[in-house]
C-alpha cells in the first residue's frame, strides 16, 4: 500500500469512526463532507479533536485490507456513485460483525451492508484482488 494511499484510507477509517460515535450527539445534516474537511467549522473542529483522541497519530493502517463495492443490483446501488463523487475511497475499506438482521459489513457511506449487497476485495501491495 503506497504511503498516500495509507493517509487517504487512514483519514476515511478516522471520519466513519467519528461519524459513528457522534451520530447521536451531532445532526446528520452538520456531517456534509467536502473531500478535505467537514463544511461545518464546528464539526471540523470536534473531528480534529476525535482524531487526536484516538492516539498520537489517529488510527493506522497495518496489513491486509478488505474492500467492498456495491452490487448494481443492490437497493443501495445510489450509495456507489455518491461515494465516488464525494471522493471517498471506492471500493470501499469494510470489517465485519455480528448482526442479528444480517447486515455484518461495516463501512462505506451507507454503514451497513449484507453480504448479497456487496462484492468484497482484500487488497496486497496496493492490488484489489476479489473474494469469490
Amino acid at each position: 500500500m503506497h504511503d498516500d494511499e495509507k493517509s487517504l484510507l487512514e483519514h476515511q477509517l478516522n471520519i466513519a469512526a467519528f461519524e459513528e460515535a457522534m451520530k447521536e450527539k451531532i445532526s446528520r445534516q452538520n456531517f456534509e463532507y467536502d473531500g478535505e474537511r467537514y463544511v461545518h467549522n464546528t464539526v471540523q473542529l470536534i473531528f480534529k479533536a476525535f482524531v487526536a483522541g484516538q492516539n498520537p497519530d489517529g488510527l493506522r493502517i497495518i496489513g491486509q485490507q478488505l474492500y467492498a463495492e456495491i452490487n448494481p443490483s443492490s437497493k443501495y446501488a445510489s450509495q456507489a456513485e455518491e461515494m465516488i463523487q464525494k471522493n471517498h475511497i471506492y471500493p470501499f475499506p469494510i470489517c465485519f460483525v455480528a448482526d442479528p438482521y444480517g447486515y455484518v459489513v461495516r463501512g462505506g457511506i451507507g454503514g451497513w451492508y449484507r453480504l448479497d449487497d456487496v462484492k468484497l476485495f482484500f487488497k496486497v501491495n496496493g492490488e484489489l484482488h476479489p473474494i469469490q
